[in-house]
């Protein structure tokens, strides 16, 4: 895994932000996998979830409840995709979405690097109060394959103290709180 002790810092930012009793999506993706692995110390939480890697942390830990979208499984990105998957995420409305993405550009936002994810991201967005980014530095300045929503969407970023310190500053002046770890 690519800038694993970043994603372990950006982790363990995000799991400060979640509180007893909230309701929180973790997206597919590697640093989500990693908030999963420190959430189990929390208690009384909801995590909904597309990622597979996110069930295998979670699935035995009996105070957390879990929900499964369903859905296709995409082995490339250990995810589940499809109408099942996206009707479930728009079944429910969440306190904290912790989102992943493929690419973060100023122009274009959010992009990802395969179209059958996008329709999910999109439903995770609409069901979140809060839609907080976790992303490396290397995906800023970044456009993958299919946008899947505008920066303005975002609330925070949290991310590593790669990132360029003028990229951080255009990300801030358009009302997004950037996290550095």
């Amino acid at each position: 895994v690519r800038y694993l002790e970043e994603k372990k810092r950006i982790a363990a930012r995000a799991v400060q932000m979640i509180n007893e009793g909230d309701t929180v999506i973790l997206d597919a993706g590697t640093t989500t996998g990693e908030i999963a692995k420190l959430l189990k110390l929390k208690k009384g939480i909801t995590v909904i979830t597309n990622a597979i890697n996110v069930v295998a942390e979670l699935c035995y830990c009996r105070h957390i409840e879990v929900i499964v979208t369903g859905g296709v499984i995409r082995t490339v990105n250990n995810c589940l995709v499809g109408s099942l998957a996206r009707q479930t995420i728009e079944r429910f409305h969440v306190d904290k979405l912790f989102l992943s993405t493929g690419g973060v550009d100023l122009q274009i936002g959010l992009t990802n690097t395969n179209t059958d994810e996008v329709e999910i991201k999109q439903a995770m967005i609409q069901a979140a109060k809060e839609k907080i980014l976790v992303a490396t530095h290397d995906k800023f300045g970044q456009i993958a394959l299919a946008p899947f929503a505008s920066l303005d969407v975002l609330d925070k970023i949290i991310t590593d103290n790669g990132l360029d310190p003028e990229y951080a500053a255009a990300l801030r002046a358009r009302g997004i709180d950037v996290l550095l770890c």
